[in-house]
């Protein structure tokens, strides 16, 4: 809890670039039934954030703007689309809370930024220690901790491997030396990782060359020693091919993915059976 002279205080110390947010009537605002007088430093951080992340999003949605009339001239409502839409799209408000509830999660010392290790936890926890490292040495952090904007492109990408602009922005990552294209030192070099994630869950490595040859022959790249951009957009299955590389959840559901589809196919059969 935070009092009011103690909220002024703050606020002249964080500069005139917030001072909108301390003002008497975001404190009034905030202000509920303490006995003291007092406003929630959580709730007030919390204010914080939706407002600047209602700010970043006019921003991005400014850029569709293209006849700059202020609006956007084709739109859906949300209450016109079903539940299963609304999910799936990352400008309707479920999508929006769902990825603003999971960046608050994550922020565990409630700073307003994730760092690598809370970062680490992001989804089923499972992207290799590499692969993240790669992520703040590539992408706008503020001394080694990322804001929400950096962890909106972040999410969009892996959300939507398939896309190309997502593989684009994985590419970038993995590519480590900014050749343009991937070789076998680089793939082995994310693969370790996962090999390592593996015997952390006592499970058997799995060869590297085993998987190299699955990549190559997934690929197909138009150099036989090199796989760019082009290539992993080309195959349709440059999802698949960074998910191995980065994500030990991914890799074991490429792994596995024989037994997926047979239980797959086995609960089709019986919800069949049972409409029977």
């Amino acid at each position: 809890m935070i009092s009011y002279e103690a909220y002024l205080q703050v606020g002249e110390k964080a500069g005139p670039k917030c001072k909108k947010f301390f003002t008497a009537r975001v404190y009034a605002k905030l202000l509920h039934s303490d006995p003291y007088g007092r406003i929630s430093i959580m709730q007030f951080f919390n204010y914080v954030m939706r407002k600047v992340w209602l700010h970043q999003t006019r921003i991005g949605l400014s850029l569709y703007d293209v006849a700059g009339q202020g609006h956007l001239r084709e739109s859906l409502r949300d209450e016109e689309l079903s539940k299963e839409s609304q999910e799936s799209n990352w400008f309707s408000a479920p999508s929006a809370l769902r990825v603003y509830g999971q960046y608050l999660n994550l922020d565990k010392d409630h700073n307003g930024m994730l760092s690598k290790e809370e970062l680490s936890r992001y989804g089923t926890a499972t992207l290799t220690s590499v692969f993240l490292d790669r992520v703040f040495q590539e992408c706008l952090t503020y001394d080694g901790e990322m804001d929400y904007k950096t962890y909106l492109d972040f999410v969009l990408a892996l959300e939507n491997r398939k896309e190309p602009a997502a593989l684009q922005y994985i590419f970038k990552l993995l590519d480590m030396e900014n050749q343009g294209y991937l070789n076998v030192f680089s793939l082995n070099y994310f693969f370790r990782a996962i090999q390592e994630q593996m015997k952390v869950h006592a499970q058997e490595p799995v060869s590297f060359q085993d998987v190299k040859d699955e990549i190559y022959d997934m690929v197909k790249p138009k150099d036989p020693y090199k796989i760019t951009l082009q290539d992993l957009v080309t195959c349709c299955q440059g999802d698949t091919v960074v998910s191995i590389l980065i994500d030990l959840n991914g890799f074991w559901s490429y792994e596995n993915r024989e037994v997926l589809v047979a239980n797959d196919n086995g609960s089709s059969n019986a919800a069949d059976s049972d409409d029977t």
